[in-house]
């Protein structure tokens, strides 16, 4: 038996796609959980089972084609999966002539390559159904690039990221499947572990707050859909 409600989460195992998991659990939801972290993904697994929900864990580094190939064939067994969420994503913030090649390469494979590695594949179920839905987690920084400073490969990478959206949806739309953009200031993560940030994480988002959102924009009914979603602080950015 295939599930009616099947949707994959990649970066799963923490921030927003850890709440967003729990989020779509609690709503009725059968999540798949991918991200490279094993052991976190099996601690959310856990922690969902024990709720009497029901996820499947299958680790994945997204960057990878043939990991994604395989969260692929894996994920295709359980069912169509009609709502992939793109969530998973890095920064590292330095001024450009800090910037190493690794780090400009990491961050554009993993903000922007993987949605393409899992889009083309996840899609095509999707068009022979004739529904679907894709959500990209993106960041105000894909909109506003010139309000950050030594951000430069997390910046393209957002903008290429909205890029891609904004073409797909076109692309997408003649076969009913909606693609949805979310671009939330900033959300008190674990992204902010390893950055020397200038104001309070206090007041930053809440990713429950921004799970809400998101699963808000999945649900909505029928032949509509909610394109692109700005999400900050009601004081504004830092």
């Amino acid at each position: 038996m295939t599930s009616k409600n099947l949707i994959l989460v990649t970066g799963a195992s923490s921030g927003i796609g850890r709440e967003i998991s729990r989020k779509l659990c609690k709503e009725g939801y059968e999540v798949i959980l991918a991200s490279r972290s094993k052991e976190k993904l099996n601690s959310l697994h856990n922690e969902l089972r024990k709720l009497g929900h029901k996820s499947h864990v299958i680790p994945c580094d997204i960057r990878i084609e043939d990991e994604v190939n395989d969260l692929y064939e894996k994920s295709s067994k359980l069912g169509f999966v009609d709502c992939v969420i793109n969530n998973a994503g890095i920064g590292k913030f330095s001024s450009i002539n800090k910037m190493s090649i690794e780090d400009w390469d990491e961050q554009i494979s993993t903000n922007l390559r993987s949605s393409f590695l899992t889009t083309r594949l996840f899609v095509k179920k999707m068009i022979e159904k004739k529904e679907g839905k894709f959500v990209f987690i993106n960041s105000v920084a894909g909109k506003y690039g010139h309000s950050f400073t030594s951000s430069t490969a997390y910046v393209a990478s957002k903008y290429g990221l909205k890029g891609f959206a904004d073409s797909l949806r076109t692309e997408l739309r003649e076969h009913n499947i909606k693609v949805i953009s979310v671009y939330p200031g900033a959300v008190d993560t674990n992204f902010w572990d390893s950055i020397n940030v200038d104001f309070p994480r206090d007041e930053m988002l809440s990713s429950s707050d921004i799970a809400e959102t998101i699963f808000h924009a999945i649900a909505a009914p029928n032949s509509s859909v909610i394109e692109d979603v700005v999400v900050r602080r009601t004081k504004g950015d830092f």
